[in-house]
């Protein structure tokens, strides 16, 4: 799995994936041309805005899987610039499922350097979510490379189901990223 999420990554136009300014917010309260500003991914027939079930504000990020979706992965992302030092990165946000079946949900984060996606890299992959549950808060935490400078994450679907992701948030060693110490020039 690990393997094909990274594959997807690199797979992707950069263009598409281009890393932003780190910002305050990683909401999903900004729908735009279907999908919502600052988030990609694909395949664009799995990905939904959601107004009726969310955690917080007024909408949330929806993967749904069913048998007849292209592939078996399906993943919301989003990218931005790591200016920052720090020891480690973290990713939290709020999932909640539905009959995920043949496969799992979770988080993913991938710290890219130019030229080489997954310097470092976390999917959930030893701690898989499956089935039908609540809104929970998950956490993925790696090591903060120096060689680094995009971090490109979000939420994956692998099989068949729904995911909801809402409130996502980037802390370097437990504080926001945006506060974190920059690097030295």
């Amino acid at each position: 799995m690990r393997a094909l999420l990274i594959l997807f990554i690199a797979l992707t136009p950069s263009a598409i994936l281009a890393a932003e300014s780190t910002p305050d917010t990683l909401s999903f309260e900004i729908p735009s041309g279907g999908w919502f500003a600052g988030w990609h991914g694909g395949p664009q027939e799995t990905l939904f805005v959601d107004s009726t079930t969310v955690h917080g504000g007024r909408y949330a990020a929806r993967i749904e899987r069913t048998a007849e979706n292209p592939s078996d992965d399906s993943a919301a992302m989003r990218g931005i610039r790591i200016s920052c030092t720090g020891e480690f990165i973290e990713l939290r946000g709020w999932l909640k499922l539905e009959n995920v079946t043949d496969g799992f949900a979770g988080l993913w984060m991938s710290e890219d350097s130019p030229g080489k996606p997954g310097v470092q890299f976390e999917n959930m992959w030893k701690t898989p979510l499956k089935g039908t549950d609540e809104w929970k808060e998950y956490r993925i935490v790696m090591k903060l490379d120096a060689r680094a400078t995009t971090l490109r994450f979000g939420a994956h679907l692998h099989g068949h189901g729904k995911v909801w992701i809402d409130d996502m948030r980037v802390l370097v060693d437990g504080k926001p990223i945006s506060g974190a110490p920059a690097r030295a020039k």
